[in-house]
């Protein structure tokens, strides 16, 4: 158990640390200086990795199409529009206003494409750079792949995001077994929360709980670092008293069942950070 003054920083977090406007980037700073240690976890590195790097390609692909970091940016706009790819358009928006200078169109796209492939080749290291620890008690073996540069500006390798593809070295379903009581914990709180506060995730790890808990599914086959990851970032951060996110919605119940004090930060500078403490 990591001791000291230790705080989780789930993956909304470490990406806005990385690619948020100045002013939000500051005050979670401000947050983090009150703790000793900085710790994070494999499936939170996994999904840093398969979301912003995996953006981080698609812009450098519409560059090369483009030519033009303004058209780039027009194009997020009207093809992810849809709120089925919220997610994606705002990754990548986040990333073309994080790395957005004061120049022309033609000067900006040379340094957007820059700025990108420096993101890929060193952004796992920055990523494990930027915390005290990473956690590596869940075995998840995407959650170790690095990026691969095979053609500069051009070609990337990203790895595998697929549990199916490492049954032989995947850690996940040790590590639910070593976890059933704060697995247990979750269950018996999700029965609890209100039906009007049971989103799409919390019913998702409900059900993979219970699938896991009577055998009824081969765990690697369930792929659950992409379907029910705050699930296991939460069961990756059951030892540590402070989790820290910007998702409100399903870390207040997991951080209530596993006794964890929540520290919430929203996208406004001016707010201050929520705190509920059980």
């Amino acid at each position: 158990m990591i001791s000291g003054s230790a705080v989780f920083l789930d993956t909304s977090i470490q990406i806005s640390r990385f690619f948020k406007s100045d002013d939000l980037k500051r005050r979670i700073h401000e947050r983090l200086s009150t703790f000793q240690l900085l710790v994070t976890g494999l499936v939170v590195r996994n999904e840093f990795r398969r979301r912003v790097l995996a953006e981080a390609q698609y812009l450098l692909r519409l560059l090369d199409k483009y030519k033009s970091a303004h058209r780039v940016r027009q194009h997020v706009n009207d093809e992810l529009g849809g709120w089925q790819n919220q997610r994606k358009r705002n990754i990548c928006l986040d990333l073309l206003e994080s790395f957005y200078p004061r120049s022309n169109d033609d000067d900006h796209t040379d340094r957007l494409k820059s700025l990108l492939r420096s993101l890929l080749v060193a952004g796992m290291d920055e990523f494990d750079d930027s915390v005290d620890a990473v956690i590596t008690d869940s075995g998840c073996s995407c959650g170790k792949q690095s990026v691969k540069e095979i053609e500069a500006y051009k070609k990337y390798e990203l790895g595998s995001s697929s549990c199916k593809e490492f049954k032989a070295q995947c850690g996940i379903c040790q590590f639910l077994a070593g976890k059933l009581e704060a697995t247990r914990s979750i269950k018996a709180c999700l029965e609890t929360v209100p039906a009007a506060e049971m989103t799409d995730e919390l019913k998702a790890i409900e059900s993979a709980i219970t699938q896991i808990s009577s055998g009824s599914a081969e765990i690697e086959e369930m792929d659950l670092c992409k379907t029910v990851g705050d699930l296991l970032i939460a069961l990756e951060s059951s030892q540590i008293p402070s989790f820290y996110t910007q998702n409100v919605r399903e870390s207040r119940h997991l951080c209530r069942a596993l006794k964890q004090t929540m520290i919430y930060r929203d996208n406004h500078p001016d707010n201050d950070d929520a705190i509920e403490a059980t």
